[in-house]
């Protein structure tokens, strides 16, 4: 399970309707923007937290409904209305290596977290390349019966 493979698919959650383009399908960077670490001076994470969701079981790729069960158990905040699952951006670890960053297993909270690393810590930096992965990504809506 350490081993992530080029041809593995990870998902971000996405929390935001601004985040994202419905009809149009487009995921936008901020999906993968580093979260803010500090305000003076303006410094951001190295770290993007995302979900293993293919070579995680024996078929390759999670079924949907699991996918989601994992975003909305682990990752979604009901008491926190900004935390509340619209979408997801799935994106080839390929894609991500592409960039020079790295996908990173870090089982915890759940066994299938990972996080996208290392970005630059500032503004910048991390825009450039969350656009790419951005562009890179693909929308998937959360079902409605969810």
């Amino acid at each position: 399970m350490n081993d992530i493979s080029q041809d593995e698919v990870i998902t971000c959650f996405i929390f935001s309707d601004k985040h994202f383009a419905r009809t149009s399908g487009t995921v936008k960077f901020r999906v993968f923007m580093p979260p803010l670490i500090s305000k003076d001076p303006p410094r951001y994470s190295t770290d993007v937290s995302v979900c293993r969701i293919s070579a995680m079981s024996n078929s390759g790729v999670l079924p949907e409904d699991k996918v989601w069960e994992i975003g909305l158990k682990y990752v979604q905040n009901p008491d926190r209305p900004d935390r509340m699952i619209k979408a997801r951006a799935d994106i080839l670890v390929n894609d991500v290596w592409k960039n020079n960053l790295k996908v990173i297993p870090d089982p915890e909270p759940y066994k299938e977290h990972a996080n996208i690393t290392p970005f630059p810590p500032d503004r910048l930096g991390c825009q450039m390349l969350a656009t790419e992965l951005a562009l890179a990504s693909q929308l998937v809506m959360l079902p409605k019966e969810t």
